[in-house]
């Protein structure tokens, strides 16, 4: 599932990040062609930079990643997305002078690993989480 990482010049508090979270999610899963259909996988990391002194003084980038490879996410399906993103961080932060967002799609077999903890069900069964 994909991660995204929000980072720039932004003040944002914990509720601040789960609004955005919220609005991405939506916005991940209103994309017919991602196929995302469970709000659980989808992954958001804020890096909020107050001090920075730089040229991205007032930009916020978001990086959408481990986005697997797949027929249905198309050229034209991924620019939606970076659309959408976008906009989602630019209603969120309107005084930001610019908004980035880079979708970086992933293929399995430049590698990849997946490790998921076992539970133990009822019957001494074990299942993954």
């Amino acid at each position: 599932m994909p991660l995204n990482r929000i980072s720039g010049h932004f003040d944002a508090d914990d509720a601040k990040c789960d609004a955005v979270r919220n609005d991405i999610v939506k916005a991940m899963m209103g994309i017919d062609g991602l196929g995302i259909t469970v709000e659980k996988g989808i992954t958001c990391l804020f890096y909020p930079t107050k001090m920075m002194e730089s040229d991205l003084e007032s930009t916020i980038i978001i990086e959408v990643i481990g986005l697997f490879v797949k027929l249905e996410r198309t050229d034209e399906i991924r620019k939606q997305l970076a659309d959408k993103l976008g906009q989602v961080i630019r209603d969120h932060f309107p005084e930001t002078n610019l908004v980035q967002c880079f979708v970086r799609p992933f293929d399995l077999a430049e590698g990849f690993s997946e490790s998921r903890k076992k539970l133990v069900v009822p019957g001494g069964e074990e299942a993954l989480a």
